[in-house]
């Protein structure tokens, strides 16, 4: 139980680390199918109050029996608490009938009522909706920021499938337990039995210390197969949260790659990805730009079709090579 306790809580480390790709949708993986009708799907306690006026992306895995349709992706909210309306909306155009890839950003507008993602395909207006085409869509994810990310569950999700094998594992040593005391008393009733019959202690002894000892070495056995499955599992969980947080830093600003002493380091965000060194920004891209305070050329630098380049004799000539 103390092993189990502790693959838990290294689980728990894991899942309290928050970057811009966590996935807000709960049971996301699971395929559907629906036409002319709205799809929804429960966003988690966290994603409801994390999308409250932000930049969302919304991705998800699509197709259709009809080729060439339009879906509307949303973030919706409960109105009132008797009705849904929506919150943001964004439309994915030409769905094919073979699953591909789509995303969709939308900008979330302030509310404390938002509680669904949704996908539909028979809007009243616009080309290319369609009320008579079946859409399969599956691994729908909603998180913040405006770049997509791989598919992943909620981190929501793996706890519980956690709590899930924890408690079958907690029900699997209760049995046990209750299947040996069971025994225990076979064992017992059976030798008093014999004892009974025969008025031999001796034998009554004999027989007990006998199956007992049986007995024991049968549980010594399960146990020591179970504590070395629990201990294996828990080294597994332990080594790769090692590995991640050496070399990977995880916060609400994102994602610091490099070694904690180490002075060079890359930090990557849904809107900026810059290099540093000695915590000092020396690049950064942002807004489609790249931005540098210094900027050192050795050899040569070619820009708009112009090349600067010094020759041997220490003078900077320029020329014309073409974009």
């Amino acid at each position: 139980m103390a092993i189990l306790t502790s693959c838990q809580s290294t689980f728990t480390d894991m899942t309290d680390i928050e970057i811009g790709g966590r996935n807000l949708v709960l049971n996301s993986d699971v395929e559907s199918s629906f036409k002319n009708t709205y799809k929804t799907y429960e966003l988690s306690e966290y994603g409801r109050k994390a999308v409250s006026g932000k930049t969302v992306t919304i991705s998800l895995d699509a197709c259709s029996d009809t080729a060439g349709i339009t879906i509307d992706v949303y973030v919706r909210k409960i109105v009132d608490g008797t009705g849904s309306s929506c919150n943001a909306k964004a439309s994915i155009k030409n769905v094919g009938t073979e699953y591909q890839r789509f995303f969709a950003v939308v900008e979330v507008a302030v509310s404390d009522y938002i509680v669904q993602a949704a996908v539909r395909s028979n809007s009243a207006s616009g080309t290319g909706y369609s009320t008579t085409a079946t859409v399969y869509a599956k691994n729908i994810k909603v998180e913040i920021g405006n770049v997509p990310t791989d598919w992943t569950p909620a981190p929501e999700d793996t706890r519980q499938a956690i709590d899930a094998t924890a408690d079958e594992l907690r029900e699997s040593i209760v049995e046990q337990s209750t299947s040996l005391v069971n025994t225990c008393q076979e064992i017992l009733f059976s030798a008093l039995m014999d004892y009974t019959e025969t008025g031999d202690f001796t034998q009554f002894r004999e027989s007990t210390e006998a199956q007992l000892k049986i007995l024991s070495d049968q549980i010594s056995l399960n146990f020591s197969d179970v504590t070395s499955e629990l201990t294996k599992i828990n080294g597994d969980l332990q080594e790769k949260f090692n590995t991640i947080t050496k070399y990977f830093t995880f916060s609400v600003n994102g994602l610091t790659i490099g070694q904690v002493d180490n002075p060079y380091k890359v930090i990557i965000d849904n809107d900026r990805y810059s290099m540093t060194v000695n915590d000092v920004e020396v690049l950064w891209i942002a807004g489609g730009e790249v931005h540098t305070p210094e900027l050192t050329v050795t050899d040569r630098l070619k820009l708009f079709g112009y090349q600067l380049m010094l020759d041997s004799s220490g003078n900077l000539n320029c020329e014309y090579v073409g974009v």
